[in-house]
């Protein structure tokens, strides 16, 4: 009996978890650049003390027993030091118990329809993931760009890294993606997924996720996705990339997207934009 018992209060639990969890749907006022997915920093609400217990994600629809908790609030968990390129306090993990655990984001792109229906429309994608020493669980960002009737146009996948990849240390890695958008999009689902492979508890990790769109050819400024823009450190980064220095945070060299780089039109277009124009104007 006090096994039903517990098991009704878990699942009791869950669902009040889950009601809390739902995506946010207040308008807010976006531009190009701006990332899109709400909450995608894991830094509203309040952690989990260690990881282990299941507290709500504002802005996501959860299922399982994904959670947020800070950065090394015990020693098996990662530091900042570990953490990507752009961590706050808090990040998302894969919970005490789920094998695979989820959370959903729909994201409205009516007000950037004119300009993605002519065609040419950019988008960006990016996040840090990672998991716990030599276990293989892992995590990864999926896209999934709708049409009006809400059919699937195009997916895009950030997959985090495998424990060789990070080194058999307890990280987070940088992980990014960019495309052209398809003509019909309307919106995107986001999907944030972690799986467990070893030990009781899923210790995949994610953190930083972003979802930008863009009206023209170029990327934005922030070459280093410091989300300091713009900077010196922009600029130089920008010439350290075309050098061919490896940067796994950092924008394509194809500033412009024409597929020629490195070339000279690259940093035209990059200080042209710098400077306050239009990518492609001289």
């Amino acid at each position: 009996m006090g096994q039903y018992f517990a098991s009704c209060t878990s699942r009791l639990t869950l669902l009040a978890i889950a009601c809390m969890s739902l995506p946010v749907s207040a308008a807010r006022a976006v531009d190009w650049g701006d990332n899109l997915i709400v909450n995608g920093n894991a830094e509203l609400g309040s952690p989990s003390p260690n990881g282990q217990t299941v507290v709500a994600i504002p802005g996501w629809s959860v299922t399982g027993s994904m959670t947020v908790t800070t950065y090394a609030a015990n020693a098996a968990l990662p530091d900042t030091a570990h953490a990507g390129i752009n961590p706050g306090s808090q990040f998302f993990t894969g919970g005490p118990w789920s094998t695979v655990t989820q959370a959903i984001q729909w994201i409205d792109l009516a007000p950037f329809v004119s300009e993605i229906s002519l065609g040419g429309a950019r988008f960006e994608i990016f996040g840090a993931f990672g998991g716990i020493a030599d276990q293989e669980d892992g995590a990864r960002m999926v896209v999934v760009w709708l049409d009006a009737a809400g059919q699937s146009l195009r997916t895009d996948t950030l997959l985090g890294p495998n424990i060789f990849e990070r080194g058999n240390r307890t990280s987070l890695v940088n992980r990014r993606s960019e495309g052209i958008l398809p003509a019909g999009t309307r919106s995107a689902r986001v999907i944030l997924l972690m799986t467990r492979v070893t030990g009781p508890a899923n210790d995949a990790y994610a953190d930083d996720l972003r979802l930008a769109v863009y009206p023209g050819p170029c990327s934005d400024l922030d070459i280093n996705n410091d989300q300091v823009v713009p900077d010196d450190r922009d600029i130089t980064t920008m010439f350290e990339v075309l050098a061919g220095v490896v940067c796994d945070a950092c924008d394509s060299p194809d500033f412009n997207d024409d597929l020629i780089f490195p070339d000279d039109r690259d940093l035209v277009d990059f200080f042209q934009v710098l400077a306050g124009g239009t990518c492609g104007d001289s």
